[in-house]
């Protein structure tokens, strides 16, 4: 709904913050951190950070294979992840913070990487 009413600085914000909310979850559901807990460790700079790492940190635990080769590789695709969900969070550094067009194509671009950073989050 923002992106086709022209507010992409709000549609980028928007994108991130449902990724930053569906690791909050998992972070609750499957390690069983309260919410008050995980607001007390995500205050100040780089606020964030915790629930990013965490959340990271919980998802090569899960890793379960006894072959090496495979480990590295699902541990590379885990911090392909990280990256993205870092790379969606400039985005939206940019569009809050900083006095630059947010236009439709990194709108799109910011939905489409929260879509698939969740769905990767809930394989």
């Amino acid at each position: 709904m923002l992106i086709n009413n022209e507010l992409y600085a709000s549609s980028v914000h928007c994108s991130y913050y449902a990724v930053l909310q569906h690791m909050t979850c998992i972070l609750n559901e499957k390690l069983k951190l309260s919410f008050e807990l995980i607001l007390k460790k995500s205050n100040g700079p780089g606020s964030h950070n915790y629930v990013i790492d965490t959340t990271i940190s919980y998802l090569i635990s899960k890793i379960d294979s006894t072959e090496s080769i495979i480990k590295e590789v699902e541990k590379t695709n885990i911090y392909k992840l990280k990256s993205k969900i870092r790379d969606l969070k400039l985005l939206r550094v940019e569009s809050d913070y900083h006095n630059l067009e947010i236009d439709s194509l990194k709108s799109q671009k910011s939905l489409n990487m929260s879509q698939e950073i969740i769905k990767k989050l809930n394989s």
